[in-house]
């Protein structure tokens, strides 16, 4: 980059700090920030609170540094007791030694599930912080009244992953709130046709059967509950749900589980995390279901409308900034008798979508169409 005068503009330098590194949906959007942005604006480095499987699948540019595992070596036993001694901090420790070697312009902090002594030392440090926040209010919870008010203090900017979470933002007279949609890169979602017909005989799916997926952790918020009632309302459908995601071995899920497998055997379907097999679940399924109490932006309804399955959800937070007539339906009452009704329509082909208008809805959010917009972002915020 010259001014004309054959002058190099120096490259910006962004500190990325995310959680673990894993394969929820706000780290899947900076997975594929890293792997799409100019190199030629910025110079990336990214510090992961836990080593997660998405820091093997970086591009090789990207310095990445995480937090170590848990290891029962005398030595790292030793290291822990005295930092404990000292009251230090290891993660501020290794974040302190990386903000003095990289030099970053700006530490943007992905969401708000990262340490509260992150921005303890951000504070201390007066470094520039920019948040992105993957969270509606119900989630605030989940943190403490002073984690909460050192992000709001520290962040010189606060950006949201959709509208409903900048309107939540707006609440704290913040003087910069900024919107950033998740994307998706359709060039990581494969399909292999003949493991989808493979996996279709292996969970016995017949003729004429609805098929059902959701994606997300199998957890109350996410309407693990709801699932009792909907058998109930639907006994007479011929229907599968094949619920993807991280589980818990939690009592609710028990719960659920005993009472679908006593009631509905082989309806309830729950297959954990999935990796090389996640697309071909999705394309298998009719449609996507999303029961959730809250989801701010999901990135699985961008992934369900790109392989053409119409999407039933409740109204709970940015989903209405997707779905349009022609995709499926959005309910926006919480009963779920009106869910369990809009899932009876779309079975029986009574409400009308387009799989044109599904997969030509995503192409707004992709990293083709989105990237640029948090290059020019970025580049604002850094100055």
């Amino acid at each position: 980059m010259s001014n004309g005068a054959g002058y190099i503009a120096k490259r910006k330098k962004i500190l990325f700090i995310t959680p673990e590194g894993g394969r929820t949906g706000s780290e899947m959007v900076l997975w594929y920030l890293l792997r799409n942005y100019d190199r030629n604006l910025f110079e990336a480095f990214l510090f992961s609170i836990k080593p997660g499987e998405l820091l093997g699948q970086l591009p090789p540019d990207i310095v990445c540094q995480a937090g170590s595992k848990k290891k029962k070596n005398i030595k790292a036993r030793i290291k822990k007791a005295v930092f404990k001694i000292l009251g230090i901090s290891p993660i501020a420790h290794q974040l302190k030694k990386i903000n003095k070697s990289f030099a970053p312009d700006i530490w943007f902090v992905n969401t708000i599930a990262v340490p509260q002594e992150v921005y303890e030392l951000a504070a201390e440090l007066r470094v520039r912080v920019v948040t992105y926040f993957h969270e509606l209010s119900a989630t605030y919870n989940l943190i403490s009244a002073n984690h909460f008010k050192l992000i709001i203090e520290c962040s010189s900017t606060l950006i949201g992953c959709s509208r409903a979470v900048c309107d939540r933002l707006s609440t704290f007279a913040h003087p910069d709130v900024r919107l950033q949609y998740g994307f998706i890169d359709p060039e990581v979602i494969v399909v292999d046709q003949s493991r989808v017909a493979a996996l279709k005989k292996e969970l016995a799916i017949e003729p004429g059967e609805f098929v059902w997926i959701i994606s997300g952790t199998v957890t109350y918020l996410k309407g693990l509950d709801y699932i009792v009632e909907l058998f109930l309302l639907l006994k007479d459908e011929k229907f599968k749900i094949i619920w993807l995601g991280k589980t818990f071995d939690s009592g609710l899920e028990y719960y659920v589980g005993n009472y679908a497998n006593s009631f509905h055997p082989q309806k309830l379907i729950l297959k954990g995390k999935q990796v090389s097999d996640y697309y071909n679940y999705f394309s298998l399924a009719d449609g996507f279901l999303m029961p959730s109490r809250v989801d701010s932006f999901p990135l699985v309804m961008l992934e369900a409308a790109h392989l053409r399955k119409p999407i039933v959800s409740f109204n709970s937070g940015g989903v209405v900034e997707f779905v349009r007539p022609g995709m499926g339906a959005v309910v926006n009452s919480w009963n779920v008798a009106d869910l369990a009704e809009e899932m009876r329509k779309l079975m029986h082909g009574q409400t009308m979508f387009d799989e044109n208008t599904l997969e030509a809805s995503v192409l707004e959010y992709t990293a083709e169409a989105q990237v640029a917009k948090f290059e020019k972002m970025l580049s604002q915020i850094s100055g």
